[in-house]
């Protein structure tokens, strides 16, 4: 009988229960023999809380990696931790041949993601490429998206003519308190203080979870080349930018914009807004601008709009089972990367755009990516 797929969990924020959700989801809904068998995070309360969440009782906290290593093999890790602790934390995984589940962005700097990339590289020389190094970019996996994606590869649209994504939200009370004046303030010990800080994201809210937007516009676009960026700080806790509008310029002349709005837990944002909107010769797909889930497709055979996915079946939150069952499958295959429906290299691409958008925000100017 082949031995159970065991995983480490390295960083036990918010993000991390998403992805323990998922674990769990596989196993007793996917048929996937894996389970989460340690828990890491310099807080060790919030591991041991972690581990509660798995469905292995004997799911131990570990506060450093090296203990958790120390105790006893695991096949897996999922790091989860901040952006500007990936590079160190990846290679400290890599080095010892375990497979890896980076959470997105694969990195803050180009520099640091071709650092990664080489180690992943030699961990795959090391282990004859049955090695697998996946970075956690859960949007190629939204049920939305892929059925948009099947729908623009059977031409229901037509040729694309343009596309737009937005992301927005209202920021909840998990992630801002009040202070003394009344205005939003990062939590000074949560878990997602680091993501106010622009030397620890990288930036604001488009490395962040802009970068759930940038990858569909790949997969529906292709990579621009590209761009011309405005930011904006209306969420004045975080230093860096909580408004974006950007036109992004492709090779085969089409255009598509890129828009990024948060706000305090006081904003008020109308789902009447789509994430996204992709226009064809002869229709339009629409993405509807609700974390729940739905869309249509609009076309001369559906003038008033058919369904992207069945009712019930979409929404955000559920791409990220099937993204822990692409990695938890490339690894049990012996295949290595290839197995993987988009190989880590490819998030390279999502902080390229980013990074043009911000250089192109302070230059003023059209900047390649």
């Amino acid at each position: 009988m082949a031995k159970p797929l065991n995983l480490a969990f390295y960083g036990c924020g918010l993000i991390a229960e998403h992805h323990m959700v998922a674990v769990t989801r596989c196993r007793n809904e996917g048929g996937v023999d894996v389970r989460v068998v340690a828990c890491v995070d310099i807080d060790l309360a919030r591991a041991t809380t972690l581990c509660s969440l798995s469905s292995n009782p004997d799911c131990k906290p570990f506060e450093t990696y090296a203990a958790a290593v120390a105790a006893g093999p695991f096949d897996g890790c999922v790091v989860m931790l901040p952006h500007h602790l990936h590079e160190t934390a990846a290679i400290e995984v890599l080095k010892g041949n375990t497979h890896l589940l980076m959470e997105k962005p694969l990195a803050p700097t180009i520099e640091a993601c071709h650092r990664i990339l080489d180690a992943a590289a030699s961990a795959s020389d090391r282990t004859e490429n049955t090695h697998v190094f996946a970075v956690a970019e859960n949007s190629s996996f939204w049920p939305e998206v892929v059925a948009a994606k099947a729908a623009l590869d059977a031409g229901v649209i037509g040729e694309v003519v343009t596309a737009r994504a937005h992301y927005y939200e209202a920021m909840s009370s998990k992630i801002m308190d009040k202070d003394e004046s009344g205005k939003s303030a990062p939590k000074g010990l949560d878990w997602v203080n680091w993501r106010s800080s622009v030397a620890k994201a990288g930036g604001g809210v488009i490395i962040d979870g802009g970068q759930h937007w940038l990858r569909p516009l790949r997969l529906f676009l292709g990579d621009p080349v590209e761009v011309m960026g405005v930011l904006g700080r209306p969420l004045p806790a975080i230093e860096g930018e909580s408004l974006c509008h950007a036109l992004l310029k492709y090779a085969s002349g089409i255009s598509a914009s890129f828009q990024c709005t948060v706000l305090g837990d006081d904003g008020v944002l109308s789902t009447a807004e789509p994430f996204f909107r992709i226009i064809g010769t002869t229709g339009e797909i629409v993405i509807r601008g609700d974390f729940a889930g739905g869309g249509q497709v609009y076309n001369a055979d559906n003038l008033d709009g058919s369904e992207l996915v069945t009712a019930g079946q979409g929404g955000f939150i559920r791409s990220y089972r099937p993204q822990m069952a692409d990695f938890c499958a490339a690894c049990l295959s012996g295949q290595g990367s290839a197995a993987l429906k988009h190989p880590g290299a490819y998030a390279v691409g999502e902080l390229r755009i980013t990074l043009a958008i911000y250089k192109s925000a302070a230059s003023g100017r059209w900047e390649p990516i």
